[in-house]
């Protein structure tokens, strides 16, 4: 995924899009994860969690 975020043209948007929706955990991305998915028996805190897979896809793309 992340070679074809880097070498597709339409990657310049998904880089911006990661940037503004997984920018922190507030930022919108996390949130509509947390609203769509609700609680989780297996997961702590869902909006985190969500932050810190799309975080470490972020900072592979920019790498």
């Amino acid at each position: 995924m992340v070679a074809l975020i880097k070498k597709q043209k339409e990657g310049k948007q998904v880089r911006e899009n990661l940037k503004e929706y997984f920018g922190s955990v507030d930022a919108k991305g996390p949130l509509f994860v947390e609203q769509e998915n609700g609680p989780d028996a297996y997961i702590a805190n869902v909006r985190e969690d969500a932050f810190d897979k799309f975080s470490g896809i972020r900072r592979r793309v920019e790498a």
